[in-house]
């Protein structure tokens, strides 16, 4: 079962997205697993890969996930975040630069999306600039708002762990 995860899953999606010139993931990637055209990058997408290869470092213990995350992260951290006003842009070019769009920068949707990425890079890293970062308050949310849904992320996480290991909901320490 490992084998087929790791050889069927993420080895086919790492490290072939991960974007070493300008960082990120890549977001087009073909149906035979090469990389497409249009690499504009959505925060949702950077963190669901953030997410997972941060799930595989935990999962697998191997240092070649923790660094794909590691990857990832720092984009997040460079590009998406705005350091201005806030919060994580939806959406940005395959440069980190936010692209004009009709609809709104910066949506509660993706900022959820990335305080769970960055919640499970922190949980498997123990990096502590990505737990200051889900905790920052983004697009108008109170900052206890944001800390609690980190508790709930982190203690969901402990949950599927315990899952994976065969133990019943009622082992669970809650935080």
């Amino acid at each position: 079962m490992k084998h087929q995860a790791t050889w069927g899953l993420t080895d086919k999606w790492y490290p072939v997205v991960l974007d070493t010139e300008d960082g990120g993931y890549f977001t087009t990637i073909t149906y035979d697993f090469k990389v497409g055209d249009n690499q504009d990058k959505m925060i949702v997408t950077q963190s669901r890969h953030l997410w997972v290869t941060s799930q595989a470092a935990m999962h697998y213990n191997e240092s070649r996930f923790l660094n794909y995350a590691e990857h990832g992260f720092d984009f997040l951290k460079t590009k998406m975040w705005d350091a201005n006003h806030g919060g994580f842009y939806d959406l940005v070019d395959e440069k980190g630069v936010p692209i004009e769009t009709e609809k709104p920068k910066k949506t509660a949707y993706g900022n959820a999306f990335a305080i769970y990425g960055l919640a499970a890079y922190y949980k498997a890293s123990g990096n502590k600039q990505a737990l200051e970062l889900a905790k920052k308050p983004s697009i108008g949310w109170k900052s206890t708002v944001t800390i609690n849904c980190i508790k709930v992320i982190i203690n969901l996480l402990d949950y599927m762990v315990h899952l994976l290991k065969g133990m019943k909901p009622s082992h669970l320490p809650l935080r």
